[in-house]
């Protein structure tokens, strides 16, 4: 079983020592230019790929990989590239998280208009393309939309493995589109952590999330993993009917991981809400480690 985690913070060569000493299987960053959660005070963060490459220059065995990149940032030639030489330089350690971006005031700082849902996954499913086709190509790609445009035709040096591309999802149309192109979905809950008004989902809505990526991922040749981001606040009761809310009891938490893990998910992506509940997760990696799943812990 791998346990991602902790999120790197400012001290990013430090927090990635002590996550791979503690036995987490790899890091994450997240990629804001600033961010508010849920009300909160703004924070700022480094780049992902200054500090995944200050953390792969300190590890030797950490998967290295962001929660999640946002596209209307970055041009995606620009992200593949990056990612491309992150993954040669920590010898195929590399993974691509992608998002769509969602939090406005960052965008508007730069000039950059988020758009409506359906230009903003439109524009993300344009990156996603030319990502999967310049890192299944050597960086080569020949594509022309209605956002970008990427003509490349020079290959770059080559990766130690294909670079697997993560996307994360909370809601079903962006689901069935990115299916096609991405090797693992992160399904992400809605609610106010992450500007999404959305009722919780259920078990039932989840089985048919997966049933519908797997069967659109079937249809283009492609085999899909599934992870879930789930936020834990031990010590605190969340709805029992909602399986992407850890917390009650360390007994109630294992239980509804042992649940994710029948539905299907090889991944968690936990995310640490508080010091005790970050202390915790980083203290049950054999606890978890028994239950099954490939679970990738954040904290923030």
């Amino acid at each position: 079983m791998q346990i991602f985690g902790p999120a790197l913070g400012d001290d990013a060569a430090g927090d990635a020592r002590r996550a791979e000493a503690t036995g987490f299987a790899g890091v994450r960053v997240l990629d804001h230019l600033y961010c508010s959660i849920d009300g909160g005070p703004d924070n700022t963060f480094d780049h992902p790929f200054v500090a995944l490459g200050v953390a792969a220059a300190v590890t030797e065995r950490v998967i290295l990989t962001q929660t999640v990149l946002d596209v209307s940032r970055r041009h995606p030639v620009e992200v593949a590239q990056a990612i491309s030489s992150l993954d040669r330089l920590s010898a195929g350690r590399a993974e691509l998280g992608y998002g769509t971006g969602w939090y406005e005031p960052e965008h508007e700082a730069v000039g950059i208009r988020l758009g409506t849902g359906k230009e903003r996954v439109d524009r993300f499913i344009e990156g996603l393309t030319i990502c999967r086709r310049m890192l299944d190509d050597g960086g080569v790609v020949d594509f022309e939309g209605e956002h970008y445009l990427a003509k490349v035709t020079i290959p770059w040096k080559p990766t130690p493995h294909p670079v697997p591309i993560v996307v994360g999802v909370a809601r079903p149309g962006l689901l069935r589109r990115s299916a096609a192109l991405a090797d693992r979905l992160e399904i992400l809950p809605p609610g106010p952590i992450f500007d999404d008004p959305g009722s919780p989902l259920d078990s039932a809505t989840i089985e048919k999330y997966m049933d519908t990526a797997r069967t659109v991922a079937a249809a283009h040749g492609r085999e899909l993993a599934f992870s879930a981001r789930v936020t834990l606040t031990l010590g605190r009761p969340v709805a029992a009917d909602d399986p992407m809310a850890l917390g009650d009891g360390p007994d109630d938490v294992l239980a509804k991981v042992e649940g994710l893990a029948a539905a299907g998910f090889d991944r968690l992506c936990v995310l640490a809400l508080d010091p005790h509940s970050q202390e915790w997760l980083a203290d049950s990696i054999g606890t978890l480690s028994a239950i099954g799943p490939v679970l990738a812990g954040t904290t923030s």
